[in-house]
């Protein structure tokens, strides 16, 4: 993570980790790793859809959509937002 980034973490499907649910996660000035130990206690669920998104202030905001699939690696999607806008786009 870029120094000064703010990251939050949301969780939607079934079964989601409670620390992840509704608002989710978010934290302000992070740098390095991003530790997620004390929410996800337990394996999760197939079905389950986690969003990270990493912005920054004037930057790219990078988004990860990890998909939790049964009995196979999870899905990673990468997806970009541009700034100004909250739309998100296919990064180049």
């Amino acid at each position: 993570m870029p120094l000064g980034a703010a990251v939050k973490v949301t969780c939607k499907g079934k079964r989601c980790p409670k620390g992840l649910k509704d608002k989710g996660y978010t934290t302000t000035n992070a740098f390095g790793a991003v530790d997620l130990k004390n929410f996800i206690k337990k394996p999760l669920r197939a079905r389950i859809r986690i969003t990270v998104v990493v912005s920054k202030p004037t930057a790219i905001s990078v988004v990860k959509i990890l998909t939790i699939r049964k009995l196979k690696p999870p899905s990673i999607a990468t997806r970009c937002i541009r700034p100004g806008t909250t739309n998100q786009v296919d990064c180049v």
